[in-house]
């Protein structure tokens, strides 16, 4: 494959590698554009982990959309397109930190790669609402901690310690949504 060779300081291994994990990724996909997140074909993911809907398709989205940008694929395509679609519906409904932080760099990628309205409008929610959930600096109770990420699904003022590894995370997907900013 020619994308391999261009692909500069990576392991054709690799690349193989990673094929394969979308491939089992590709199994996963629901026409809905939902991920099966669990193990068994027949599971029901939110009766065995329920907060996993918050997590784990955002990770097998972001795998997807680097697959993309190396080893386009339209199958891959469609199903970034589906999965930003209903994750952004599930996140209007239900906002949470990490379905944030894991769903809207996909967005961004899915916008850079294939602009559509739809995959800006997922980004920019995701990011305002991101924003919304930072402590500030003038919150009295918590100065020391501003910047960080309250833990709680809704970003109202609380006394929450911040979430410490996931504000990475967190900022990475408002950086995300300004690296949109510039491209549209």
């Amino acid at each position: 494959r020619q994308v391999e060779a261009d692909v500069v300081g990576v392991d054709a291994k690799d690349i193989e590698a990673a094929e394969q994990l979308c491939q089992f990724l590709r199994t996963r996909l629901r026409d809905d554009g939902s991920i099966h997140y669990t193990d068994g074909p027949n599971d029901v993911p939110m009766q065995i982990d329920p907060t996993g809907i918050n997590e784990y398709p955002g990770y097998a989205l972001q795998a997807l959309a680097a697959s993309q940008r190396v080893n386009p694929a339209e199958w891959k395509k469609e199903a970034l397109k589906r999965g930003v679609k209903y994750y952004h519906s599930l996140f209007k409904t239900k906002p949470h930190l990490l379905l944030a932080a894991t769903v809207g760099p996909v967005a961004v990628e899915l916008y850079l790669q294939s602009p559509s309205p739809e995959a800006a409008q997922a980004a920019y929610d995701i990011a305002d609402w991101l924003c919304t959930a930072q402590i500030a600096l003038t919150d009295p109770h918590t100065p020391h901690w501003a910047g960080g990420f309250r833990t709680v699904t809704n970003p109202l003022p609380s006394h929450d310690v911040p979430m410490t590894a996931n504000n990475a995370m967190c900022i990475e997907a408002i950086a995300s949504a300004y690296q949109l900013t510039q491209a549209t």
